[in-house]
């Protein structure tokens, strides 16, 4: 694709990403409840949400800004899965495949949940004034130069001792990474930017911590939208509808291989910690 179409496609990117005026703070969002989802999100990786719209404060400018340009590229990845599933879920009313139906469409409506959900934190980014002295993500100590137990030391989430950078590279993820950071980078441009914004600091803890925490989140949605996969493959072949199983099919194993990234990111962020002495 040559550089004007790239050109123009961040721009149509960036018209969709734009908040709307009633949007900017944050309110409408919290009024219909989204802020729950957000805390519920954030948590999965043991990160902290920040603070509602309707308390803002100073809060720390790489923090914020590294929410604004995650939120981009989460909005942008739960829309187009959002749209992904509406096929096979309409195949499923059509033809009364129940077990599809039953799982695709409540599946649908968790993406659209989460796209509103990245629109809040966004508004949040607006809400709340950047201040470049302020400390970063509550739970990491800038100060102490030690990394929190749960990075370091979690039952599922640490890597096992044969989840080596070797094995990943042996396995191909990095022709996977390659492909994700393309389109994280295309996402993640901000407004009026000359370039992409830099996806991961390898110089800084706490951007190193910020980003394991973060391949958490995406391991546990990925790895549990691709076991409910399961059932609406196994509907659509017990009525013959083969090609909505393939179909289906595909999905659940870019779910896979993105469940395979996550874990080869921290097997990465966990050496880069030790090399560094912070693990």
């Amino acid at each position: 694709m040559s550089q004007p179409d790239l050109a123009l496609r961040s721009r149509r990117i960036d018209r969709y990403l734009q908040l709307r005026s009633f949007e900017r703070s944050g309110r409408f969002y919290e009024r219909l409840g989204i802020r729950h989802m957000y805390r519920w999100l954030v948590g999965l990786g043991g990160g902290a949400p920040l603070p509602p719209a309707t308390q803002p404060q100073a809060v720390a400018s790489e923090w914020l800004h590294r929410t604004k340009n995650d939120a981009r590229y989460y909005e942008i990845a739960n829309l187009i899965r959002g749209l992904l599933y509406v096929p096979p879920a309409t195949l499923g009313l059509w033809r009364d495949v129940w077990l599809s139906t039953f799982v695709l469409v409540p599946l649908i409506i968790f993406h659209a949940l989460c796209v509103l959900t990245e629109r809040y934190k966004r508004a949040l980014c607006i809400v709340h004034t950047p201040d470049p002295d302020a400390q970063g993500e509550p739970g990491i100590d800038k100060s102490s130069g030690s990394t929190p137990d749960d990075v370091v030391d979690h039952w599922w989430y640490t890597p096992r001792k044969f989840e080596t950078p070797r094995l990943f590279k042996a396995l191909g993820m990095d022709r996977i990474r390659d492909l994700t950071k393309t389109y994280v980078q295309k996402t993640r441009e901000e407004e009026g930017s000359e370039g992409p914004v830099q996806y991961l600091d390898p110089g800084s803890r706490e951007s190193l911590i910020q980003f394991e925490r973060g391949t958490r989140t995406g391991e546990f949605l990925h790895l549990s939208s691709g076991l409910l996969n399961v059932p609406p493959i196994v509907g659509l072949l017990m009525h013959g509808l083969w090609y909505g199983a393939v179909y289906v099919f595909l999905i659940f194993t870019i779910d896979m291989l993105l469940v395979i990234l996550q874990r080869y990111h921290r097997a990465r962020t966990y050496f880069l910690l030790r090399r560094g002495g912070m693990a």
